[in-house]
């Protein structure tokens, strides 16, 4: 299995989210650290210095390697919130744009400010996700 930079890192998460000196991006943090417990059942993990992970996901990418990243995620970037292990090939997407105002990418949602999304709207494509994680070990990286 191919080592990522999503690694399991040292650090409490409840300190890392207090640290976050941006008071809106920190109660938006906390937040999704709530919502995430709820769906997951896992203790949060912060991995590479950035990510509050939940639980972990097998994944094959093109190549025909592996990797191991959490199975649901944010981080709290400079200009978004990032949400990770959101969208893959099974999320409805009419769901999706009912979320609300933002960005996605592979696997992931991109949100400027998480008033903007859908909180009860969210929790059902963090559950297939966090779902598809333990369930399906046919799951690959979309």
């Amino acid at each position: 299995m191919v080592q990522n930079k999503t690694q399991p890192v040292a650090g409490n998460p409840a300190a890392f989210i207090a640290a976050i000196e941006d008071s809106t991006r920190r109660a938006n943090c906390k937040i999704l650290s709530a919502l995430r417990t709820r769906v997951s059942t896992h203790q949060s993990v912060t991995r590479s210095r950035a990510i509050i992970g939940f639980g972990t996901h097998d994944y094959a990418p093109a190549g025909g390697r592996t990797g191991e990243i959490c199975a649901i995620g944010f981080a709290a970037r400079k200009g978004e919130i990032s949400l990770y292990g959101v969208i893959g090939k099974a999320v409805n997407p009419a769901l999706l744009t009912r979320l609300g105002k933002h960005k996605r990418g592979k696997g992931s949602m991109y949100a400027r400010q998480l008033n903007n999304i859908d909180l009860a709207m969210l929790e059902t494509p963090l559950v297939d996700a966090f779902h598809r994680a333990y369930v399906d070990t046919t799951s690959t990286c979309a």
